[in-house]
């Protein structure tokens, strides 16, 4: 009877295809449409978990950790260093020579991965979605054993409640979900499920560290505290810069198409393809087109998209959460994107990220709408352009904002700051410390907060630059300890952050211990270390981090310059003296006749125990700073 009835359908379509070819096609490709809607729900489990096992043998494969001598900086994760083995790898696989982008056939690819095939390399995934507990409280998180020899995947399958894209509404749930509300310039955090979801990293993460005891949660003081706030995190981050996003043939300011622009360099200190110092920087005027004299002065970093791509496929995988021992340009471009969009006024304004593609012609087949659908198939696309030898820039365009505090105060002929009084040092000193309060309010910690990064117009207006090193402030998931708490502040295992004078004493000791234990990268070495009071010595509290840095920038302003050149007791003779004499600036000579307020000050920031409990908010009211 079966039989029958499936010689009756192929003889009916075979009338029909013989007689209405159209509409044929139709039933077709609507037939293939269900058949693909029907194999990607069936497989999205299977999917979730291949991309779980790839992405622990990328990480093995990409990741390499550079470390330079304790005495200077660290390097970059090796962005040119066997970058195209792991992007390139998967495009041959994946990709066609062909120079025509179909933008179904990418996405169509990204949904319907072969099940079968559980060790192809998948970097990338267009259809990311966050999961969130059902209605009886069970927490829905998969459960996979990664067996690297076998190669296979083993799976609990459980009952999932998704919300939409997390690159397009993930922050705008359904009320009924009880978990996100977002509203403009609003993130009110409902409950643990919500960060955790945007924070957490099963591929990495110590198991044995993770708080999942969702049941038992109740909202902490730190939660409580950013209730109704709108604070950063990867989804929203992601969001922000999407919608930053355009092609450079498309962007115009003034009527002055970005083609047209004249770049005036900027030397790039320290070019280094191997330390990740990769990126070429320009400054831009734009006359006004009403024939006034005012101008727009733009400021354009431009990042080769292949090291795009390679920080983004991190970047994701830990949920924002990877640091770089270089700079995270996504971090950077998120960062000002978010804060254009929701904080105005803490860095200078971010007017587009564009694609500058070498071959224009390339992505003009694409419409806007598909090209830039999501943050992933963007990414998508973007390598489907490296694998098809398009090589170009990503170009960070914002404001061109004054001067950094630095050079305004040094000029080339003449040491300004020598002739400053000490109440004009004392504002730009408040004036600084309201801006890094306003960022970590906004969930993120600076983490480069230096003279050279604060920058100042003759009007006294000051903003904060250069977010390659920063983080975001908060998360439900600690690597190396076990977490109890609920939310709390991130803590980084990266201790290569800011100036060599801003880097604080416990960095030193992180980066004494990576040599001595041989550790190139800590996010590999340090997961076979389960010991939790062994693994606490790798890490450091980030916004502690920042404050220490506000004491070294008090010292650089009041000094006229640094009084150590590094912050390690073994290396510093003069900073040996400060932790000899209890942290404090008595016994240093230059420090004599300067204000006792402003000693007690530095010696609370400076000191790890102290600086903990620092409240910087608290700190801009301090009554030294309105004293005349």
């Amino acid at each position: 009877m079966k039989f029958i009835e499936a010689l009756f359908l192929f003889l009916l379509n075979l009338f029909i295809f013989e007689n209405h070819g159209i509409l044929f096609d139709e039933i077709f490709e609507r037939y293939n449409r269900s058949l693909s809607e029907f194999i990607s729900d069936h497989n999205k489990d299977e999917k979730e978990g291949t991309e779980l096992l790839t992405s622990k043998i990328e990480e093995e494969q990409q990741q390499v950790y550079v470390l330079k001598d304790v005495t200077n900086d660290y390097m970059n994760d090796s962005i040119y260093d066997n970058v195209t083995s792991s992007v390139n790898d998967y495009l041959k696989v994946n990709t066609t020579d062909s120079t025509n982008i179909d933008i179904n056939n990418i996405i169509k690819d990204t949904i319907e991965d072969d099940k079968t095939d559980t060790t192809n390399n998948v970097l990338y995934d267009s259809t990311n979605t966050t999961t969130i507990e059902n209605s009886n409280g069970k927490n829905n998180k998969d459960e996979c054993d990664h067996s690297l020899g076998s190669k296979k995947i083993k799976k609990k399958k459980k009952k999932k409640i998704k919300i939409k894209d997390n690159n397009n509404n993930s922050n705008l749930c359904d009320e009924k979900n009880n978990d996100v509300k977002i509203e403009k310039g609003v993130s009110t955090l409902r409950s643990e499920d919500t960060l955790k979801s945007l924070n957490e990293d099963d591929n990495v993460s110590n198991s044995s560290y993770d708080n999942n005891d969702k049941k038992t949660h109740i909202i902490n003081e730190l939660e409580e505290e950013i209730k109704g706030k709108c604070v950063f995190n990867w989804d929203i981050g992601q969001e922000s810069l999407l919608k930053m996003f355009d092609m450079s043939y498309n962007f115009e300011i003034n009527n002055v198409n970005y083609e047209d622009w004249v770049l005036h360099n900027i030397p790039t200190k320290n070019f280094s393809e191997r330390s990740g110092r990769v990126q070429e920087m320009f400054k831009v005027v734009i006359n006004s087109n009403d024939g006034s004299d005012t101008a727009i002065r733009l400021f354009v970093k431009k990042i080769p998209i292949k090291v795009w791509i390679k920080q983004y496929n991190l970047m994701k995988k830990y949920k924002g959460e990877y640091v770089f021992g270089s700079e995270n340009f996504i971090m950077e471009a998120m960062a000002l994107s978010f804060l254009t969009e929701y904080h105005p006024g803490i860095a200078p304004k971010l007017y587009k990220v564009l694609i500058e593609p070498e071959n224009m012609y390339y992505y003009k087949r694409m419409t806007k709408e598909n090209m830039f659908a999501n943050m992933n198939t963007l990414n998508e696309i973007l390598s489907k352009g490296i694998k098809d030898d398009i090589k170009g820039n990503i170009v960070i365009v914002s404001e061109l904002f004054g001067k950094d505090i630095k050079k305004f105060l040094f000029t080339e002929s003449e040491n300004i700051l020598s002739g400053i009084e000490n109440n004009t040092k004392k504002m730009y000193l408040n004036e600084s410390l309201k801006l890094l309060v306003r960022l970590h309010e906004a969930g993120l910690a600076h983490l480069d907060f230096t003279a050279e990064n604060i920058l100042i117009k003759k009007n006294g207006d000051m903003r904060l630059c250069d977010f390659g090193k920063s983080t975001l402030v908060y998360t439900y998931n600690l690597r190396h300890i076990k977490n109890e708490k609920g939310l709390c502040y991130f803590e980084s295992c990266i201790p290569s952050i800011g100036k060599i004078a801003y880097i604080p004493p416990e960095c030193w000791e992180i980066k004494k211990l990576h040599k001595t234990e041989k550790i190139r990268n800590p996010y590999t070495c340090l997961r076979n270390l389960t010991d939790q009071e062994q693994r606490k010595r790798f890490y450091f509290d980030v916004l502690s981090a920042d404050k220490f840095m506000v004491a070294t920038f008090f010292i650089w302003m009041w000094n006229e310059g640094h009084i150590w050149d590094k912050a390690s007791a073994s290396q510093d003779e003069i900073f040996f003296k400060i932790v000899e004499n209890d942290m404090s600036l008595k016994a240093l000579k230059p420090t004599k006749k300067w204000p006792r307020a402003l000693k007690s000050i530095i010696k609370d920031l400076i000191s790890l125990e102290s600086r903990k409990n620092i409240n910087l908010k608290d700190l801009i009211d301090h009554p030294w700073f309105s004293k005349k």
